[in-house]
């Protein structure tokens, strides 16, 4: 049994505070709330933000 910071240390990613690593700790969260969650982002970003998305290459087809 792993007691609550073990736990939280292993299933979390560490916070981070500068904005790419906020962007990282975003993608890794929804990564593991798997396939749904992903899409649901991509097609967020695509919607918010198409020079963001084409960047990404996440351009709909």
């Amino acid at each position: 049994n792993l007691d609550f910071k073990e736990y939280f240390e292993t299933f979390h990613p560490p916070i981070q505070t500068n904005r790419a690593n906020k962007a990282r700790d975003l993608i890794w969260t929804v990564r593991m709330k798997g396939d749904k969650a992903s899409w649901k982002l991509i097609k967020h970003i695509q919607a918010r933000d198409t020079c963001l998305a084409k960047h990404l290459g996440l351009n709909s087809t």
